[in-house]
């Protein structure tokens, strides 16, 4: 391939598949809008009970402050 062409190939890759692949996620979030913003909005259950965590939560009362 001569140079200008593989410069041109090089400014494509760089910058229009970029662009394109940017397009087609942003559609895809957009077609999905109402999906995504349920779920933002809805409640999530927990992985996992305050059990697996609690003990590493600083608490006052258990701490030796001045």
């Amino acid at each position: 391939m001569p140079q200008q062409q593989q410069k041109r190939a090089n400014l494509a890759f760089s910058g229009d598949i970029p662009a394109v692949v940017q397009r087609i996620s942003c559609d895809l979030f957009l077609a999905d809008l109402d999906t995504h913003e349920a779920r933002i909005h809805g409640d999530i259950a927990a992985d996992f009970d305050e059990s697996a965590y609690a003990q590493s939560i600083w608490q006052r009362d258990r701490a030796d402050v001045a």
